[in-house]
């Protein structure tokens, strides 16, 4: 398989370095952080649900009732489909809060 086709398993790592690490990551899903500059593995699935029916509004959801933090891994529902996703970067600009959520989100086999 090539990087291009196993992106999603890796999905926002840098292309440069995503074929480096899909051959061991082949059976894991991995994130990069780009915070630190680093992959992280994604682990402790929970389970949560989407307020209408919205990627982006799960996540806020969630973070708002303080159940997702940096390295976090979910699993929620967008309508009839599946996903998983994961937390990875969470940032405070400013007087005004400014979130940024890099997040890998895909959808679940069934």
């Amino acid at each position: 398989m090539t990087a291009t086709q196993d992106a999603a398993t890796v999905h926002g790592i840098p292309e440069e370095l995503a074929a480096k690490v899909l051959d061991e990551v082949a059976d894991e899903v991995w994130a990069w952080v780009p915070s630190t500059r680093s992959a992280l593995r994604i682990e402790g699935i929970m389970r949560a649900f989407t307020v209408g029916g919205d990627q982006g509004a799960a996540v806020q959801t969630l973070l708002e009732h303080h159940l997702v933090t940096e390295g976090t891994a979910l699993r929620f529902q967008a309508g009839r489909e599946d996903y998983r996703c994961a937390l990875l970067e969470l940032t405070d600009s400013g007087r005004e809060v400014h979130r940024r959520l890099f997040f890998l989100a895909r959808k679940e086999a069934r």
